[in-house]
C-alpha cells in the first residue's frame, strides 16, 4: 500500500508525516493479517501531532474514512457470507441505540463539563448540532454527511460551562462510524 499525501504549504499546519507513515504501514499489515481485528472506533479517534511542514490533514482524513469503510465492508461480506447477517444488523442497531441516549439527554446532561481554564465546547453550538443528528437518525429530518462532521466547528469557552472537547469528538467518531457502515451486501 503506497499512499500519497500532498505536502502543505509553508506556514500552514498539517499532520506530523512520520506519524502519519508510522500509522498506515501498521494498518496495512493488519489490514493483509486480519481485518477483523481492527478496531474502527480506534481508527476514528487516531490522531496525529501537528507541524508547520507535514500531510495535509484532509487527504489524511480521507484516507482513514476510507479503511474504515473497507474494514466494515469486509467485517459486513464476512456476515452475510457465514449466514450472520443478523448479527451484523443488531450490531448496527445496537451502535444507533447506544447514540440514542446521548442524544435524547437533556440541555446540559449530554456530555460532561469541560474544565475551567481548559477550552471546551459551548454547550449551545453543540446541543445545536445533536438536534440534528437525532432529528437525521430518529425522525427522518435533514441528511447528515462525512461532510458536514468535518466542517462542524463548535464555540470555545474556557469558562469550565461547556462539553468536554474529547467526549464530543469521541461521539461524532461514532457518528462517522455509523455513516460509513454499509448495512445492506451488494
Amino acid at each position: 500500500m503506497t499512499l500519497i499525501f500532498s505536502k502543505n504549504q509553508s506556514g500552514e499546519y498539517a499532520y506530523d508525516r512520520q506519524s502519519v507513515d508510522i500509522f498506515f504501514a501498521n494498518c496495512q499489515t493488519a489490514y493483509e493479517n486480519s481485518p477483523t481485528s481492527i478496531d474502527v472506533l480506534k481508527l476514528a479517534n487516531s490522531g496525529f501531532p501537528v507541524v508547520e511542514s507535514g500531510y495535509y490533514t484532509v487527504e489524511v482524513d480521507k484516507a482513514i474514512n476510507k479503511l474504515i469503510y473497507s474494514v466494515l465492508e469486509y467485517k459486513r461480506d464476512l456476515a452475510y457470507n457465514s449466514g450472520q447477517q443478523d448479527l451484523w444488523e443488531k450490531e448496527y442497531s445496537r451502535t444507533v441505540y447506544d447514540l440514542e441516549s446521548t442524544l435524547n439527554a437533556g440541555k446540559g446532561k449530554m456530555f460532561s463539563r469541560g474544565e475551567k481554564k481548559v477550552f471546551s465546547y459551548k454547550r449551545r453550538s453543540v446541543e445545536k448540532f445533536m438536534h440534528k443528528l437525532k432529528k437525521y437518525f430518529f425522525e427522518s429530518g435533514n441528511k447528515i454527511t462525512l461532510e458536514n462532521l468535518d466542517k462542524i466547528c463548535f464555540s470555545a469557552t474556557k469558562r469550565g460551562s461547556g462539553y468536554s472537547e474529547k467526549e464530543v469528538d469521541q461521539f461524532l467518531n461514532k457518528v462517522r462510524i455509523l455513516l460509513l457502515t454499509p448495512t445492506e451486501k451488494n
